[in-house]
């Protein structure tokens, strides 16, 4: 008995852990977002509260890449100590354990590609509109499962999810079966793979590409 309370109390541990860094990773990106939109739109009007604005997005790029990558660590914890404590074969009998854990492979997934972008090109992902937008279209979806998985683990711990009405909106049923199968679910996986590989490797080209058609016009 008191071995699984202590493995409860670990898991509850990594829990909390992925959720506020992850949630910290995504206010940043949201930082960002509004220090780029703020520049775009409104320049440096704004005085004290512009000058704010902009030191918080400077320190929110290294924030984003540290945050996400302990948030990345404590979902695969979160993962070990969840498996400890309910049996495997309940695991992949359960229909509602089975939709964690696709929720969270897909949240690992679109963090992991996330953090690759930022470490291969740091600040200067954040200069570019189309880098931009997928920096924050992989958060967001990473973040989005993320949420997700953890409702779900509400409700497999028998607690009423903040989400659930929303679930209720969309006629989801937890307790089922997902709405996509397995099969899908890996080849899902896998092109999300391909595509985030993709992306790291020829970003680089994609951003020379975008910089030089724009420059070509003011020769």
């Amino acid at each position: 008995m008191t071995e699984t309370v202590d493995l409860i109390a670990v898991h509850s541990v990594t829990v909390e852990l992925h959720g506020g860094m992850l949630t910290l990773a995504a206010v940043c990106i949201g930082i960002k977002v509004l220090d780029i939109l703020w520049g775009r739109f409104l320049g440096d009007r704004g005085g004290i509260l512009r000058r704010t604005l902009k030191k918080a997005s400077e320190y929110s790029t290294p924030t984003i890449l540290l945050s996400a990558f302990g948030g990345v660590v404590g979902l695969a914890l979160s993962g070990i100590t969840g498996s400890s404590i309910i049996p495997f074969e309940t695991i992949s009998s359960s229909p509602i354990a089975l939709n964690k854990v696709m929720v969270s492979i897909f949240a690992t997934e679109f963090w992991s590609i996330m953090i690759a972008m930022n470490m291969v090109f740091q600040e200067s992902a954040w200069k570019n509109r189309q880098m931009t937008a997928l920096m924050v279209l992989f958060g967001g979806l990473g973040y989005f499962f993320s949420i997700t998985g953890g409702s779900i683990g509400g409700t497999m711990a028998g607690k009423e999810s903040i989400m659930e009405p929303f679930w209720q909106f969309l006629g989801v049923d937890l307790h089922s079966s997902w709405i996509l199968s397995s099969d899908v679910v890996l080849v899902l996986i896998g092109v999300v793979n391909v595509v985030g590989i993709l992306l790291i490797v020829f970003s680089n080209r994609i951003l020379e590409s975008v910089t030089s058609s724009r420059k070509a016009p003011n020769k």
